[in-house]
């Protein structure tokens, strides 16, 4: 339906100002997914203020709401946004990040040797540059001829897993304060990994694509059905499976960064983790 009364303001409005690619090209979600340009690119608007206020709220940043909020927000036209592999969305928030407030970060970090304070920049537009990309397609062979196809874990599963994190951490500092018995920790203990052996296995099943039998042809199974096999492998599969999956968890954009210590006396050069967190990421 025609806007019968458009806003003479819209075309001063933001617009992308960033054009960049996410290191899976859109293999693991649906066609529609991301709003590719001919390059297969995205563009990345620059943050609102209602979306920099959003990032001020701790629990919509601990279960991910806040993230994926900016998201929709500064890539329009994207979609599901917790279903799209974790290595994308660093690097969407590397790009909202660059858009809004340019391509410099500053990063402090304590130098190994002689305990001096560093300051140091670093050139996002080049961590951007140095971007690895995932392939179509990632097969794991397993003991009994059957073989995976996995991919890397969604925002989703990531979310799950810090969130589980934190709940279980906070449960553990309110038993400590109730002074329990060593029995009843241990008890507390047991019913934690029960939960954490659980976790694992969803966040496993929900990165296997499909099972693929001897002669590699997919079996016709439900994601229930996948969920159901995944608890039920050797310990064996499931490393090979977790192996693959964290391995390529990891393809994306490049987060260390090397330090000279400014103290004129050390001079200590060392390779540091600069992090792209997201609750200090945008201050």
């Amino acid at each position: 339906m025609t806007d019968l009364n458009p806003n003479p303001l819209q075309k001063y409005m933001r617009h992308p100002e960033l054009y960049i690619k996410v290191p899976s090209n859109g293999y693991f979600n649906d066609e529609d997914t991301y709003p590719f340009s001919s390059n297969n690119e995205i563009g990345i608007a620059p943050m609102t203020t209602q979306d920099e206020l959003l990032l001020k709220t701790p629990d919509a940043l601990l279960n991910g709401e806040s993230i994926a909020k900016l998201i929709e927000s500064c890539v329009p036209g994207i979609k599901n946004v917790r279903n799209l592999p974790i290595s994308d969305v660093s690097v969407i928030l590397l790009g909202i990040r660059m858009s809004s407030y340019g391509h410099e970060m500053e990063y402090q970090t304590t130098c190994p040797e002689c305990n001096n304070e560093n300051y140091f920049s670093a050139n996002l537009e080049h961590v951007l540059a140095s971007m690895n990309l995932l392939e179509e397609s990632y097969i794991v062979s397993l003991t009994d001829k059957l073989s995976v196809s996995v991919r890397p874990h969604t925002y989703e599963s990531s979310i799950k897993q810090i969130l589980f994190s934190f709940n279980e951490t906070k449960l553990f500092e309110m038993f400590t304060e109730e002074e329990l018995s060593e029995e009843e920790l241990s008890e507390k203990y047991v019913e934690s990994f029960k939960k954490m052996a659980a976790l694992t296995v969803e966040i496993i099943a929900n990165s296997v694509v499909a099972v693929l039998d001897e002669n590699g042809i997919p079996i016709d199974a439900t994601r229930d059905q996948i969920f159901d096999w995944v608890a039920n492998i050797s310990r064996k599969d499931a490393k090979l499976i977790q192996n693959k999956i964290e391995e390529i968890n990891k393809i994306g954009i490049d987060e260390k960064a090397e330090v000279i210590c400014g103290n004129e006396e050390c001079k200590h050069k060392w390779t540091t983790q600069i992090g792209f967190d997201p609750a200090n990421f945008f201050e």
